[in-house]
């Protein structure tokens, strides 16, 4: 299985975790931007969402 991740910034590395259920790593994106300039951001797509490829 391949995840898609968004990794963004650079620093110490923060982790934004979405429910799967019709979600996905764009749930994130206006906190991505927050927190890319003093961490660095990854938001993974999990199982359930369009960009997994089995």
């Amino acid at each position: 299985m391949i995840l898609h991740t968004s990794i963004q910034g650079s620093g110490e590395p923060l982790l934004f975790l979405h429910t799967g259920l019709q979600t996905g790593n764009t749930d994130f994106q206006y906190q991505q931007n927050f927190f890319k300039d003093s961490y660095k951001v990854f938001a993974p797509d999990l199982r359930g969402t369009w960009s997994v490829a089995f």
